[in-house]
């Protein structure tokens, strides 16, 4: 699955810093712990 399906993250900043959170999230990367 892949959230920002159809939308450009490169356009939306505030999309990308929140499917790069959630993707950290998801896969213990350790970033983004605040």
């Amino acid at each position: 699955m892949i959230p920002s399906y159809g939308e450009s993250l490169i356009e939306d900043e505030k999309l990308m810093r929140k499917i790069r959170k959630q993707t950290s999230k998801d896969l213990e990367l350790g970033y983004y712990e605040n």
